[in-house]
């Protein structure tokens, strides 16, 4: 069969530095239809174009200068696309750094060639895995032309690897985390796992132990009495036995001994040894249990249940534990409150035989709710009968308790009786102190207001103004005080009072006091609802009073008309303060009201300062403005409705 006629090869252009011809020395494969003497160029030809292997050759700069079918096919670029990109573009970032940095050195010549596994990122972004070889392709003179890049799909190797990689780090995390020893050899008998576990009980750290063969782990870790009689050999013997036959009478069953740690102390285990079957041969893997500290817990519980007896014997609350509703089991103090001679008397009878039929509905519900478990201890109250048949008013707590794997409820029951009639006997007496405290207040209010009457019938018959006007002050503070008397005996609580209401109250007081038309002066008053003890409220209520009634005495001469502003809050800081201002006629120039003031404006630093434990400062007009901030000393939150 004749062979087909291959058209001429083309001829490469004539580019700067390609050669004294200006063509470019042959780089990589052999174009398709290149002969060489020996036929090897049209066989290179065929395996670059249509072998399996991935090839590729890229320039100086890592630009794609060809691409066989299979490379194509693997990254999902056509030839010509790749022409018009690096390797940088196609391979996953964590890899670029070092990848570039290689292939420099190979340029150089500083290394035969570039061998690699890294990731690829395809057309479509799916990234593969991939074995590279990279080749620097060179001109007879040893000049670097090109490289050559051959690439091996291992995405799916990979995989595996990791799917392995991942199956091996769980089992060995099981291996690490749990509570029991562990240890596996190979087939000569080294050990190859020696886990957390093991080495907390046996002290010997891992490094000491892997790698190192199983009998000579253990003839250290045995007893100075025990290596009297077991050698290492011997101890050799037995495993080599195993690792041949897979079988022995100490497998398969556990065994309790001593060990021996490196520090010199000794511990109590429990031991297991069992063959593993492979295609050489057998392993020997083994679990140990720290025994020891079993026998403390034991030792512990046993000492607990003692401990837990006596304090149930020797309680002063009744205990009872009930199965079913029936009582199985009755501590003295359960015996006494109930007036029974001895335990015979309430084992096994219904533990409602000893309760009145009005508590009964409700102590069921408890001992259900006991039963299902649903609910934490929960107290309820009931009367009962004793067997003489006098009354107890008791208390009882319902809770579950499990013995042996059986479900009971125990009820702690205590004798309220007594303190149920001091309860009675305080609440009676506390009730005759309020009324008897009510009264005073209300007679102290009632005195006061007496005072300010007679006051206020001397102002009257006076002519003096000054006299007139200081009586008007006294009235005023006489008032305020009153006030709190007055709110103290008619609130809900006798020791503090609701310091918002006061406040407004005092403002309405004290402008019908001075004749202030509410037409002519407004009086606004933010005052955040505080409850304010008596020893808190008496101060509050002088100082409000010599603001007001400067204000309205001074701050509006003849018809002017203005606004008096008190308000009143918690602080950031944690401070009581209030805030006062009028847009009145304020203070002279270079007037101090601390200094120049007349007393009722100087005796408010003295109020603030050592009755309320805080300071007045005095802000700039238009009108008075004043700051006062003192701690709370005792001034509750939000005063409940």
């Amino acid at each position: 069969m004749a062979k087909k006629k291959r058209p001429p090869a083309r001829k490469a252009r004539a580019q700067p530095g390609k050669g004294a011809a200006g063509k470019r020395p042959q780089a990589g494969p052999a174009k398709r239809g290149a002969a060489a003497p020996d036929g090897s160029g049209e066989l290179w030809d065929r395996a670059y174009h249509e072998g399996p292997v991935a090839m590729a050759v890229l320039n100086r700069d890592f630009r794609f200068l060809r691409a066989n079918a299979a490379f194509c096919r693997l990254m999902g670029y056509p030839e010509n696309r790749l022409q018009s990109l690096t390797f940088t573009h196609l391979t996953h970032p964590d890899h670029v750094e070092k990848d570039v940095a290689e292939v420099v050195r190979l340029a150089k010549g500083e290394i035969p060639c570039y061998r690699t596994e890294k990731r690829y990122l395809r057309s479509d972004g799916n990234p593969l895995w991939a074995s590279v070889v990279i080749s620097a392709v060179r001109d007879p003179g040893g000049a670097f032309l090109n490289y050559l890049a051959m690439v091996l799909d291992i995405t799916e190797a990979k995989r595996r690897e990791t799917e392995v990689a991942e199956r091996e780090y769980r089992f060995r995390s099981v291996i690490e985390e749990t509570r029991e020893g562990i240890l596996l050899t190979d087939e000569e008998g080294k050990l190859l796992a020696w886990n957390r576990e093991m080495q907390r009980i046996s002290g010997i750290g891992a490094p000491a132990a892997l790698g190192r063969p199983l009998w000579e782990v253990q003839y250290e870790a045995l007893a100075p009495d025990q290596k009297k009689t077991m050698s290492v050999g011997m101890l050799h013997m037995i495993y080599a036995d195993i690792l041949a036959k897979g079988a022995s009478p100490i497998l398969n069953r556990y065994i309790e001994d001593q060990i021996l740690r490196p520090d010199g102390s000794s511990v109590a285990v429990e031991a297991i040894l069992f063959p593993i079957r492979t295609e050489r041969g057998f392993l020997i893997s083994g679990i140990m249990q720290d025994v020891g500290g079993r026998r403390l817990i034991e030792n512990a519980l046993s000492e607990s249940e003692h401990r837990y007896r006596t304090l149930v014997e020797n309680s002063l609350e009744g205990i009872a534990i009930l199965r079913q509703g029936a009582v199985v089991f009755a501590n003295p103090a359960m015996l006494r409150i109930l007036g029974l001679p001895d335990r015979s008397e309430i084992t096994g009878r219904a533990f409602a035989d000893w309760v009145t039929p009005e508590f009964l509905p409700a102590l069921r519900e408890r001992l259900e709710i006991a039963e299902r478990r649903v609910l934490p201890p929960d107290h309820c109250e009931f009367r009962a009968r004793r067997q003489d048949g006098a009354l107890r008013e008791c208390e009882v707590a319902c809770s579950g308790l499990t013995l042996e794997g059986e479900y009971f409820v125990q009820l702690s029951v205590r004798d309220v009786t007594e303190s149920r009639l001091s309860e009675s006997r305080l609440r009676a007496s506390l009730a005759e102190k309020e009324v008897l405290l009510r009264e005073l207040y209300h007679r102290t209010k009632n005195n006061m207001q007496v005072i300010s009457a007679m006051m206020n019938l001397h102002a009257r018959a006076s002519t003096d103004a000054a006299f007139i006007a200081l009586c008007r002050d006294m009235e005023a503070r006489i008032q305020s005080m009153a006030l709190v008397h007055q709110k103290l005996y008619q609130g809900r609580s006798l020791s503090s009072i609701r310091i918002r209401e006061y406040a407004q109250e005092l403002c309405a007081l004290l402008r019908t006091s001075y004749r202030a038309p509410e037409e002519r002066i407004a009086v606004s008053c933010e005052v955040e609802d505080l409850l304010f003890p008596i020893d808190l409220a008496i101060p509050c209520g002088l100082v409000l009073s010599e603001l007001l009634s400067n204000s309205f005495k001074h701050a509006f001469p003849g018809d002017r008309r203005g606004t008096i502003r008190v308000g009143l809050a918690r602080s950031v800081q944690g401070l009581i303060e209030i805030r006062f201002r009028d847009d009145g006629a304020g203070f002279p120039d270079g007037f101090d009201p601390m200094r120049d003031g007349h007393m009722g404006l100087q005796g408010l630093s003295g109020i603030v300062g050592h009755q309320l434990g805080g300071r007045v400062r005095f802000e700039p007009g238009p009108g008075v403005s004043c700051v006062l901030q003192f701690p709370e000393k005792g001034a509750a939150g939000s005063a409940p409705p």
